[in-house]
């Protein structure tokens, strides 16, 4: 606003010669003045909301797990069954809602993540969805919704998988006095 009134002022005074000199002075400053970089903040914030919040938002962060058929990075590029699965899922959305979206479109964001971090960082907001080969359980319903719901759940059974130099397994007592090796973040923890 200063810098105006005096332009104004320059102006009115002296018509040709202060106003170059007062431009000039102003032009100067500005090339000397360094811009502000831009950057992209990437921060992941707890935000919990149902599905129209995430529409109003626009945005939906999918965990999905590191592995050679979930979800890897080939050369830059998200590949696996999940990252297939979420970007169909972000076109049908998109395509489903275009009204409702407007010239906006919602955008999808697939976050590797270990599987112990899964359920417990979409439970605390740092993630909308977890994809992954989840087995159901009671434990679990208690944190998450899964998809498909309780009526279509159907019971899992749980193999034994061994090396070819062990011996044979006949029964669950076989194991007994054995070390296990399992994830802890894996629903077969809790049920060994």
């Amino acid at each position: 606003m200063i810098r105006l009134f005096c332009l104004l002022v320059a102006f009115i005074a002296a018509p040709g010669q202060l106003v170059f000199a007062q431009v000039s002075q102003s032009a100067a400053s500005v090339a000397t003045r360094p811009a502000k970089p831009r950057h992209l903040t990437i921060a992941n914030k707890a935000w919990t909301g149902d599905f129209d919040k995430m529409l109003e938002r626009r945005m939906i962060r999918v965990y999905a797990p590191f592995s050679r058929s979930l979800y890897f990075n080939d050369n830059g590029r998200e590949r696996g069954i999940a990252v297939e699965l979420v970007r169909d899922w972000e076109r049908y959305l998109n395509i489903k809602y275009a009204k409702q979206l407007a010239k906006r479109p919602l955008t999808i964001y697939i976050v590797p993540a270990t599987r112990d971090k899964l359920l417990p960082d979409l439970e605390e907001g740092l993630a909308d969805v977890a994809i992954g080969n989840l087995t159901v359980t009671e434990e679990r319903l208690k944190e998450a919704d899964f998809v498909p719901g309780d009526e279509g759940r159907r019971t899992i059974n749980e193999v034994v998988v061994t090396g070819p130099k062990s011996p044979e397994l006949k029964s669950l007592d076989d194991l007994s006095g054995k070390r296990l090796h399992v994830r802890k973040a894996s629903s077969y923890y809790d049920s060994l």
